[in-house]
């Protein structure tokens, strides 16, 4: 999924593309070296993190940035958004 997103955004947005930071978050150490050498050749702007999503400890500095999760067994989780008009970022949740 991540390949079709950046080869969209590449094609479709360009002025997009050029600023875009991919950011992976994968537990299993096998995908996140799968993801490694397929993504990162094609997209220079993707970096891959190999831990849990429940240890991740850096801030996101970013006014706008987009937060998508694959599956969480047995956990809720929230979707972070961010509205232009409102100078602070929100939060939704899910069930």
């Amino acid at each position: 999924m991540a390949m079709d997103i950046l080869d969209f955004i590449r094609s479709a947005y360009p002025e997009v593309y050029e600023r875009t930071h991919y950011n992976i978050v994968e537990i299993s150490g096998r995908l996140a070296r799968l993801q490694e050498e397929l993504l990162v050749p094609r997209h220079a702007c993707v970096s891959i993190t190999h831990k849990s999503i429940f240890h991740w400890d850096q801030r996101e500095p970013a006014a706008c940035f987009f937060l998508a999760m694959e599956v969480i067994v047995g956990r809720l989780f929230p979707s972070l958004s961010f509205d232009p008009f409102i100078p602070r970022r929100t939060t939704s949740h899910t069930t």
